[in-house]
């Protein structure tokens, strides 16, 4: 059977050990100890029905150097390995490619000259030497998903969900609302974020509009004043009532006094007067102690 190499990058394999090609040398290289990479070299000789299909084969492989080289020195796209599968083995390994310097091209193609002359070339064969540049270890090519957990949530695998009560929003839309019925903030479309049962949210603000707010205050001091009329009554029948107050706690009362008086007069005999009283009153108190 032979070993099986490829060059794999997304859902793209290139298969050095099938199809047009097959593999002349390779042997895995170790680490060098003054080397943060490693430098192989893959000999193999490629077959193809036609000259377009030889040079599109050639073409493949130079494309995805250009790829990892691209992603060494943006951070963007599909990560490229080479693969290798021993012969007789079970699990395939993968070792990403990868340039000491995000300037070098961390891979080679190179045919022998004496096979680009015209009489080989025509009959779609070609032996080359690849030179590619790896990471210096080899890992398993199927990965393994890690169980996680948070305070909310045991360890396990699946995706862990987040909240997020620590987040800051701009709001135009109109998902976020006020219920003056309920004093209640609605968010309709979920705007605010995923939160959890027991997590605490402040919001500050202005709400666009007019909104009516209604408040009620228990006040912790209570005022009972006292008041006394005395009214006095002249022979012509006007009163002239007088009034005084005692209140405590210390406050300021204001107090509208309303008086009707039906007098009846005798010349000879004391008048006897008849009076009703209405108190009403606005207390400001600011009780001392």
């Amino acid at each position: 059977m032979g070993h099986t190499l490829k060059i794999v990058h997304g859902s793209t394999e290139i298969d050095l050990s099938a199809g047009d090609f097959r593999i002349r040398t390779y042997s895995p290289k170790p680490k060098s100890a003054n080397r943060d990479t490693v430098v192989e070299g893959i000999g193999v000789f490629i077959e193809s029905a036609t000259v377009a299909a030889l040079q599109a084969s050639l073409r493949s492989i130079e494309n995805a150097f250009y790829l990892a080289k691209q992603r060494r020195i943006k951070r963007l796209g599909d990560r490229v390995y080479l693969t290798f599968l021993e012969d007789g083995g079970s699990v395939t390994y993968r070792s990403e490619i990868y340039a000491s310097k995000e300037t070098d091209m961390p891979g080679m193609v190179n045919v022998d000259t004496k096979w680009l002359r015209s009489v080989v070339w025509d009959d779609q064969m070609i032996l080359a030497s690849i030179a590619v540049e790896r990471r210096p270890y080899w890992e398993a090519s199927t990965e393994t998903e890690l169980a996680l957990s948070n305070g909310s949530q045991a360890a396990a695998t699946g995706g862990c969900t987040i909240y997020n009560p620590h987040t800051t929003a701009v709001f135009s839309g109109s998902t976020v609302s006020f219920d003056n019925a309920t004093s209640r903030i609605l968010d309709s479309g979920n705007g605010f974020g995923i939160f959890s049962v027991g997590d605490v949210i402040s919001i500050r603000g202005s709400i666009e509009g007019s909104p009516s707010v209604s408040a009620s205050v228990s006040p912790s001091a209570s005022v009972s004043p006292s008041a006394s009329v005395s009214p006095s009554v002249s022979p012509s029948g006007s009163v002239s009532p007088s009034v005084s107050s005692s209140i405590s706690p210390s406050a300021s009362v204001s107090l509208s006094v309303s008086v009707s008086v039906s007098p009846s007069v005798s010349p000879s005999v004391s008048p006897s007067v008849s009076s009703s009283v209405s108190v009403s009153e606005s207390v400001s108190a600011s009780p001392s102690t």
